[in-house]
């Protein structure tokens, strides 16, 4: 078995493994997936979060170790609680544009977290551990257009 993570803002997820396949999910930047098969440039995935199968391309993945992804869990993990926020890189200029919602792998107290060998730096207070931000993330789409399959504004 291989483990995955999206190390990009969002990645589509499809019911089936074509570009034109209807759109099912999004992963968001910091979501971990299982990967079960894979068909020419596509992999059936799983999310770790909610364990449905689906397709994705696999050039958009970050591969991570089993021990990785075991240690891994969306539930324990701070979120984005803000709509977007931006995030920086503590070395390089470079940065990050990410969504509500998002994951931050290894996040620190200081407002950094991981992205692969790197680290980036984002504003503290758009961080939230998602026990503490369930409601009020809520309550921001709450009268937002519906998406089918869509994560994200």
């Amino acid at each position: 078995m291989e483990y995955a993570i999206c190390f990009l803002p969002v990645i589509p997820v499809r019911r089936t493994p074509e570009d034109g396949g209807e759109l099912m999910t999004e992963l968001l930047f910091g979501d971990a997936c299982e990967v079960h098969e894979y068909m020419d440039s596509w992999a059936r995935i799983s999310n770790k979060a909610y364990e449905y199968e689906e397709w994705l391309t696999t050039k958009m993945l970050t591969f991570i170790s089993p021990e990785e992804y075991k240690a891994y869990d969306p539930a324990s993990l701070p979120v984005i609680s803000s709509y977007y926020t931006e995030a920086f890189h503590t070395e390089k200029n470079e940065h990050l544009l990410l969504s509500g919602g998002s994951v931050l792998p290894e996040y620190r107290p200081d407002g950094t977290f991981r992205v692969k060998d790197s680290r980036y730096r984002i504003d503290p207070e758009v961080v939230k551990p998602v026990t503490e931000s369930l409601i009020e993330t809520a309550m921001k789409y709450y009268h937002s257009p519906y998406l089918w399959g869509g994560k994200m504004l």
